[in-house]
């Protein structure tokens, strides 16, 4: 990773450095005078990164200084120590490997009791919109980085944290969202609501049979797809 700011263990000048780094987040802990921690922001082609290690503190995303808040999504790799990171009434508990996706735009709280060292991989809005669709970005839940798709997605990011992710015919964030979708169950891009579709039993069947085998099927899956509630899809195939 290319650094572009310098380590600094001062708690006034970590916050200061800490609202330059895509907005409006500050460090709060009991002991200030005591405090330290170290930052380091780069870029590995078109991601920016944020190498973050801070003792015993929350971290939050704060709406009130006038920062402009840049509209992105965190992934956050958690390379040691143990943490809480909480956003829009979900929180995912952090260990060491695990990772969690944060939206810019919403508050947000990193609580650690202790000692931890993470990465931040900045993520744009709008491919990870266009990955997740209708289903909602999945915030603040533990993506374990233990085994299988998430142990693959830990790697990508730790690569790119130490500057060994070989960039070379890589499209790192097209990469990257693929291994996210598998990590967290979605392996495809969720269904998007067509406004013009026959909510009507032959078509309702022909839908059920075309996704008979994605996981996540079901009553609220397909009554999003032909734009009706679920008491009126019941209706639907009952009466016809």
């Amino acid at each position: 990773m290319d650094s572009s700011a310098l380590g600094v263990d001062d708690f006034s000048a970590c916050n200061r450095l800490l609202r330059t780094m895509g907005g409006a987040y500050r460090v709060d802990c009991g002991h200030p005078q005591a405090f330290r921690g170290s930052i380091r922001s780069g870029r590995v082609g078109p991601v920016v990164l944020a190498d973050v290690a801070m003792g015993r503190c929350v971290v939050r995303r704060d709406f009130d200084n006038g920062a402009r808040v840049v509209e992105h999504y965190n992934l956050v790799l958690q390379f040691a120590g143990n943490a809480r990171m909480r956003q829009c009434g979900s929180e995912a508990l952090l260990r060491p490997g695990d990772l969690t996706l944060i939206d810019s735009r919403h508050m947000s709280e990193f609580e650690a009791n202790e000692a931890f060292h993470q990465c931040a991989f900045a993520i744009p809005a709008a491919r990870i919109r266009e990955l997740f669709g209708a289903a909602g970005v999945p915030l603040a839940r533990t993506i374990s980085g233990s085994s299988g798709a998430g142990r693959l997605l830990a790697d990508i990011v730790a690569s790119c944290c130490r500057g060994t992710f070989d960039l070379q015919r890589v499209d790192l964030i097209a990469t990257t969202l693929h291994v996210l979708a598998a990590a967290v169950g979605r392996d495809r891009p969720a269904e998007r609501v067509a406004p013009a579709r026959v909510a009507d039993r032959p078509n309702i069947e022909r839908f059920i049979d075309a996704h008979i085998e994605r996981h996540d099927l079901a009553p609220r899956l397909v009554a999003r797809h032909f734009g009706l509630s679920e008491r009126q899809l019941y209706r639907v195939t009952t009466t016809m």
